[in-house]
């Protein structure tokens, strides 16, 4: 039992740990004309490794992405859009 509490606190410590590595962008996105278009953005992303969240707002024509800059940076997000078919920047 204590060998899986010190478990449980080595996998909190380390979530803590991630969790202060993250960060957040938000990207202007051109070329959205529907709900379709938003949503071909945030599964595409989605499938990113490193990304861990993905908000994409048609009204405003945003993006915001939280994820891991170990794994990922924004200059791969932009062209992970722009292989979607959209234009971004930050």
């Amino acid at each position: 039992m204590v060998a899986i509490a010190s478990s449980n606190a080595d996998f909190v410590r380390e979530s803590e740990d991630k969790q202060q590595l993250m960060q957040s962008v938000e990207l202007e996105v051109g070329g959205m004309t529907c709900v379709a278009c938003a949503s071909a953005i945030k599964e595409c992303l989605a499938k990113e490794r490193g990304v861990e969240g993905v908000e994409v707002y048609l009204e405003s024509d945003t993006a915001s992405i939280y994820y891991d800059p170990s794994v990922v940076s924004t200059s791969d997000i932009v062209h992970k859009i722009e292989g979607a078919g959209f234009s971004a920047k930050i």
